[in-house]
């Protein structure tokens, strides 16, 4: 019969003068006594402190000077010269809670006086009980010992075989060891099972996830209904522990059962099919017909386009096979066998290094109101998406950190258009969670849960790929998913808009001549800027070049001069477009102004002097924004930002050459009645900037951005 296996904590840290540590208010803290530190005068009394059981110290035979910890401690501070000298060192040890309090004393007694014999230290041992808001099975002890060996003398050399980088990790297993030691025996004089192990889950051959220390700080505020990051760590190490108890438990079942069956074959020289039908009067349970079920329930689709993609050929292509089922479908028994064939032959392709996928039937030209957010990284976009009124339908594990989430959006089925154009809105909101903007697509198939990962780079330790888990399934509407439907459906009339709009406008032909000093200073921005546009918006350099013919249209530059730029300014432009530049340039700067034109009429584009009269005048006003929209324009922001931080450029170099010549118009100016090199510094100018900047930090800690404000900008009253 093999023993439980019981709760084993044994740490070890030093206590330096570099963290400010001291070794006389460590002790009195522990032992809870009044001790005055005669190095530096200050008195430390934790006398009023509760939760200590006992108290006991032990030294050397040697160390018969010690009367008590004041004395022995003040010795270990006035031992030390440096500043950052390590004054003492802990041991902190749990006990299981199936030993009693003389159990207890005695085992913490034995590892004290092991440790005395072994390094010649003196130890301080202060045993506690539980937090009054912890775990009260959380009996434990603080052993407090000397960096130096106890001499008849006083503290002597130090122990240099706990400092050293070569011995010392070796001599805390040692000590992990001994202590691990003397509780197996202390729980066999109980009658105890339970038996502990100091070895690691891997050492010890088990496929379980350690946990990690919450510390002081996070333990009080999980105490107090705060959940913190490391707590929500903690968390999902448990749930994936619980489903490998749980899998390995199952699986320890069925190999019984096996066993019995073969032993039956071989007693009663039954055949085969004989011993078929036995081990079908008692089903083993199907995981992966258990985690299907769940998932396909959870998406709630008539029918479903399960997606079967083939290992790579010889020329190493993938051949994607589909199937077209209903979950009913894939739950049918053949009536021979009893045998879900359909599933079982899923199960004989993944076994063949084949990846399975699933998606809502799009054969009818919607998706059922689902959308996919793909590559969700860490733990904290799920408490994200439940605080924007978007929590998930369907959540799966795709591998060790990353997560899909299916999100039902509405009840009733979505066109394609409108469901891209959430699926995009959803990945720019959530990308820094992780989302992939690749995957923002209304048919983006996700991976069905039961079967494996057949990636290369997720090949766990074993050499084993891993299981994609199902972690929640309620199927349920996302409260806020009407409000993002609203937003995504004005999106795509807009681009309709913009669409007609492009469609209708006279081709721009770039100027072959330099146009004006204003083209040649907006294609030297283009230069300047391309880098910070891209690390806002991503690697499509199309994109960027979109979105920087916006910023420079929405300062006033004509068509052919934001034209001219772009063709000479772009990054890497010849090479990207070889044989169409110009066609490009002329589709994409017609296209940036289309897209404007659509906005201001729609009063969303307030960025446009025109635009924001007509806001402040309460006409075209543009719908209210809640909390939950606050992330949909993250392009226009990032035009702000790059225009502010153009500003404060200008602002900055005209206050340099002062008295000297004056500095050229920058290109993300417009200019008003005269050229800008001909005007006087406005105040009022300056001013006006002053207000966006403060305007925008607003905005971005609204949004959850930190958007610090310069240090050379004074704060100013709006």
């Amino acid at each position: 019969m093999t023993a439980a296996s019981g709760y084993y904590r044994c740490s070890v840290r030093p206590i330096g003068r570099s963290t400010g540590g001291s070794a006389t208010a460590a002790a009195a803290y522990r032992a809870g006594e009044r001790i005055h530190d005669d190095r530096t005068g200050l008195t430390h009394d934790y006398q009023r402190r509760t939760g200590i059981e006992r108290t006991e110290f032990f030294t050397p035979e040697a160390g018969q000077w010690i009367q008590d910890r004041t004395q022995l401690w003040n010795a270990a501070e006035q031992a030390e010269r440096k500043s950052n000298a390590r004054v003492a060192r802990e041991a902190i040890v749990c006990f299981p809670h199936q030993l009693s309090a003389e159990e207890r004393y005695m085992s913490g007694h034995s590892l004290a006086k092991w440790m005395t014999e072994q390094y010649g230290v003196a130890v301080d041992v202060a045993w506690h009980y539980p937090d009054k808001h912890g775990d009260q099975r959380n009996y434990h002890a603080h052993l407090l010992f000397t960096t130096r060996e106890v001499t008849a003398e006083g503290l002597g050399k130090k122990t240099r075989v706990l400092d050293s980088v070569k011995t010392g990790p070796e001599e805390v297993h040692k000590i992990r060891e001994q202590w691990a030691t003397i509780l197996n025996q202390s729980l066999a004089r109980c009658g105890s099972d339970v038996r502990v192990d100091h070895r690691s889950y891997q050492d010890q051959g088990l496929d379980i996830k350690p946990g990690i220390h919450l510390g002081r700080t996070a333990t009080t505020l999980e105490r107090n209904g705060v959940q913190t990051t490391l707590g929500d760590v903690n968390r999902a190490v448990q749930a994936d522990n619980d489903n490998i108890q749980q899998w390995q438990q199952e699986l320890d079942v069925l190999q019984k059962e096996l066993a019995e069956v073969q032993k039956k074959q071989r007693i009663q020289r039954i055949d085969p099919p004989a011993a078929a039908a036995s081990v079908m009067t008692k089903e083993p349970v199907d995981r992966t017909y258990i985690a299907v079920s769940r998932q396909l329930k959870g998406m709630g689709a008539d029918r479903y386009d399960i997606g079967v993609l083939l290992p790579p050929n010889k020329d190493g292509d993938r051949k994607m096979l589909r199937r077209f089922w209903t979950a009913e479908q894939l739950s049918e028994r053949a009536p021979e066998t009893g045998q879900r064939k359909k599933l079982a032959w899923l199960k004989s392709q993944n076994r063949k290094g084949a990846d399975i996928y699933v998606r809502p039937d799009p054969r009818a030209g919607n998706n059922h109101g689902l959308i996919l957010i793909d590559d969700l990284e860490g733990f904290k976009w799920e408490a994200q998406l439940e605080r924007d009124g978007l929590k998930p339908a369907v959540v799966t594990q795709t591998s060790d950190g990353n997560r899909q989430a299916w999100i039902r959006v509405s009840d009733r089925s979505l066109d394609s258009a409108t469901a891209t154009q959430t699926a995009k809105l959803l990945a720019a909101r959530y990308r820094d969670y992780g989302a992939d903007p690749a995957s923002a697509d209304w048919m983006h198939y996700g991976r069905l849960a039961g079967f494996t990962n057949q990636k290369g780079e997720h090949v766990r330790k074993d050499g084993r790929q891993p299981f994609v888990l199902l972690e929640k399934y309620n199927g349920k509407t996302a409260a806020q998913g009407a409000q993002l439907l609203q937003e995504a459906r004005l999106q795509v009339e807009a681009t309709k808009l913009a669409q007609t709009s492009l469609s209708s406008a006279e081709a721009i032909v770039v100027p072959e001549n330099t146009p004006s000093e204003k083209a040649i200073s907006l294609r030297d921005w283009y230069e300047r800027n391309w880098d910070k546009f891209r690390a806002s918006l991503g690697d499509d350099d199309s994109r960027v070049d979109f979105h920087m013919c916006q910023a420079a249209m929405r300062r006033g530059h004509s068509d052919n001069t934001v034209a001219w730029a772009l063709r000479y300014g772009s990054h890497d432009l010849e090479t990207r477009k070889a044989g169409h530049v110009n066609d490009y340039v002329d589709r994409t700067v017609r296209k940036a102004r289309a897209w404007l034109e659509v906005q201001r009429e729609q009063g969303r584009d307030t960025s446009h002097p025109a635009a924001a009269q007509s806001v402040e005048k309460g006409q075209g006003k543009p719908a209210e924004k809640d909390v939950n929209e606050r992330s949909q324009a993250p392009q226009d922001q990032a035009d702000q930002r790059l225009l502010i931080e153009q500003w404060q450029q200008l602002r900055d170099d005209r206050e340099r050459s002062r008295g000297r010549e004056q500095a050229p118009e920058p290109p993300m100016f417009r200019p008003e009645k005269a050229p800008l090199e001909q005007q006087p510094i406005d105040p009022n100018r300056t001013r006006m900037v002053r207000s966006v900047n403060v305007l925008y930090t607003y905005q971005s800690e609204g949004q959850g951005t930190s958007q610090s404000k310069p240090d050379h900008e004074p704060d100013r009253e709006r």
